[in-house]
């Protein structure tokens, strides 16, 4: 191939010219289908947002309930039991559940 052959730049301009489109294409392709993950990904993290915060407020009104659930039995007068191994062993009345 001959640097002055008219007849092979052409063609060689062209196949580079093919080659490099080629390379941009799947440049674009790869570039979109990474927008769309990053897309889903932020729409998953939203969701996982969402199901935090109703998991705190759940558990938020479920203590409230279980606080309200404990003054309305010591209003009440019913009795109240206690895990002996959870109340402080010096502050137990004398000879209570010794």
């Amino acid at each position: 191939m001959a640097k002055t052959d008219p007849k092979t730049m052409p063609d060689l301009a062209s196949a580079v010219q093919n080659h490099l489109q080629q390379i941009q294409d799947k440049f674009q392709t790869m570039s979109d289908q990474i927008i769309g993950r990053l897309g889903d990904i932020s729409s998953r993290i939203d969701d996982l947002e969402k199901n935090i915060t109703n998991l705190v407020t759940q558990a938020k009104v479920e203590e409230l309930e279980s606080e309200n659930e404990i003054l309305a039995t010591q209003k009440s007068g019913r009795l109240l039991i206690i895990d002996p191994e959870i109340w402080d062993t010096e502050r137990r009345p004398a000879g209570f559940l010794s």
